[in-house]
């Protein structure tokens, strides 16, 4: 492997605005890079400074192809799974997509190419703001000032890169002959490693935007092959257990005011949270107390990310919500969840942008209806429970272990923690479509032992204990036809490997949170009113004496849990 001494966001802060010509000799290797990918139907998706290496020489060296893709062959456009990148140097098909998800091909790098070059010439992105609802706006409304320091032909080649619509941007092969780059770019052959004609090059692969060609196998293509065998033995469960939930489905439950309190409880207890996270924004977000081991490159594209959710997430405490309410900025704000390594901090951040509309107190209930309704169209849920997968098996080495290993730091636990309860929020605004999705997303990205192992901190995160508690109390309340999912969590059916069941004798005897306790009762009285029988293989005297003993608890919702419960 080559060693390159530096980047060239290294060189932007040192040496500032480049000279045409050295930005020309920049801009013509990475052409060569990307005609090399772009043949291969690969697209880089996240073209910007700090992953452009350049050697004593100038010479230009694209890297981090941690986000790039495969394009299938006919179709060149990639959808819902592949908004990636940085935001200042998004393409505007991909921040202001007029379809959800949003389409785009191999014209979103050029577009980048495009703002490495503005960049470059002027000393900064051709949309220059660090808040990313300003730069959806300006994207969309505002004109790029073109430089007038540059020749007349650099400037029109910025001015066809950096066009809005991705089908009137300069793109191939009418790209290698424009006068800036004629003559000036090498291009190989990849079987031969000789110069070939270019003229012809991109005949077979370019595939104009226009046509709307979406390939449905484009979207998470690699996600589905890699699941599909394990959905189809899903199903066989599912189809075993139908007959067991259509009964419990079809019985009329009479809940009594114990379902009323816990409603209300939840809802206080999320009010709460939200508030607080806004108030400690920064504060919550510097602690130190994680094990999460990112490369120095994630660890840079969260800090762009971060200051532009911190940026989004002032303006909307300060009453501008309207960016919230269009599904290309949540899609934006999702992006960051995709990631396989997200940091627990950017995740932080993503949940509290997306909480903060609840409790700004000038958001009319209306405003709120309508962004719980773009979340979940924008599919929010499913987003935030990948991420939560995510963040637990990147630190999680036995996924059947009930008990979670000592390497899940404070901060981790923490964003686990919002994540949940930002779910339980959306479920208590839209519980139907919210816990659909939720109780879906369980199933698809098979992260029962997951929540299993959340209700095993019942010391040192409580947060996270009492959050899963509500969310598998608000599933029993509206979809009681996930009885058999609630029940697998709790008894620990379904799982590969032999697994002891949740303490719920821990949970009952919990000292740190009467929250914990007062849940796990409702969480029991719910399931045996479901299905009396639902709980008999792990129950024992012990579980009854703990029932008993909550009677006298000193708090007063926990004696009514109590004694609801045993009754």
């Amino acid at each position: 492997m080559e060693f390159v001494p530096r980047s060239l966001k290294e060189i932007i802060e040192t040496e500032g605005i480049l000279s045409e010509e050295r930005t020309q000799g920049i801009i013509c290797h990475l052409v060569s890079a990307l005609h090399y990918l772009h043949k291969k139907n690969i697209l880089h998706r996240d073209l910007k400074p700090p992953n452009i290496l350049l050697d004593n020489n100038d010479v230009a060296k694209l890297c981090d192809f941690g986000l790039a893709r495969f394009m299938l062959t006919g179709t060149q456009v990639l959808t819902q799974a592949s908004l990636k990148g940085t935001p200042l140097y998004m393409a505007p098909e991909v921040i202001n997509s007029p379809v959800i998800p949003p389409i785009y091909n191999h014209n979103a790098d050029l577009w980048s190419l495009g703002c490495i070059a503005y960049h470059l010439l002027c000393g900064k992105p051709p949309f220059d703001t660090k808040c990313l609802m300003h730069l959806v706006q300006m994207m969309k409304d505002q004109p790029i000032i073109w430089p007038n320091t540059v020749s007349a032909v650099c400037q029109n080649f910025l001015e066809q890169l950096l066009q809005k619509n991705p089908l009137q941007r300069l793109t191939w092969p009418g790209l290698l002959e424009h006068e800036f780059l004629k003559n000036k770019v090498y291009i190989m052959d990849m079987e031969q490693n000789e110069e070939v004609d270019i003229l012809t090059e991109f005949d077979d692969i370019v595939s104009p935007l226009k046509s709307m060609k979406i390939n449905e196998e484009a979207e998470d293509e690699e996600d589905e092959e890699e699941d599909e065998e394990e959905n189809e033995e899903e199903e066989e469960d599912e189809e075993e257990e139908e007959d067991k939930e259509h009964s419990a489905c079809s019985t009329s439950h009479d809940f009594t005011s114990i379902e009323e309190t816990t409603e209300e409880d939840l809802r206080s207890s999320q009010s709460g949270w939200c508030s607080e996270t806004c108030q400690e924004l920064d504060v919550d977000c510097d602690k130190t107390n994680s094990s999460t081991n990112d490369t120095k490159s994630n660890d840079f594209m969260s800090e762009e990310w971060i200051v532009f959710l911190k940026q989004s997430a002032s303006e909307v405490v300060s009453g501008n919500i309207t960016s919230m309410t269009q599904k290309s900025f949540i899609l934006v704000i999702l992006s960051p969840l995709k990631s396989g390594t997200m940091p627990s901090k950017l995740l932080h951040y993503v949940v509290t942008v997306l909480a903060i509309p609840f409790v700004t107190p000038n958001v009319q209930q209306t405003e709120k209806d309508l962004i719980t309704q773009i979340y979940i169209e924008t599919k929010v849920i499913p987003c935030l429970m990948q991420a939560f997968s995510n963040a637990f098996k990147s630190t999680a080495r036995n996924c059947v272990s009930p008990v979670p290993p000592d390497n899940i730091g404070i901060q981790e636990l923490d964003s686990l923690g919002s994540v949940l309860l930002l779910v339980e929020g959306l479920c208590l605004d839209k519980p139907i479509e919210c816990l659909k999705q939720f109780t879906e997303s369980i199933y698809f990205l098979k992260i029962l032992p997951l929540l299993q192992k959340c209700l095993s901190l019942s010391h040192g995160n409580t947060n996270l204990v009492t959050n899963t508690l509500a969310v598998l109390i608000l599933t029993l309340l509206y979809l009681p036809c996930n009885i058999s999912l609630v029940q697998d969590i709790v008894i620990g059916k379904h799982l590969e490997g032999r697994i002891s069941n949740v303490e719920l004798h821990k949970l009952l005897r919990n000292n740190e949170d009467p929250s914990i306790r007062e849940r796990t009762c409702v969480l029991l009285l719910h399931m045996t009113r479901l299905n009396p029988n639902c709980l008999s293989e792990i129950w024992h005297q012990t579980l009854t004496n703990d029932i008993e003993f909550l009677k006298n608890d000193p708090c007063p919702n926990v004696v009514q849990a109590a004694i609801y419960t045993s009754e």
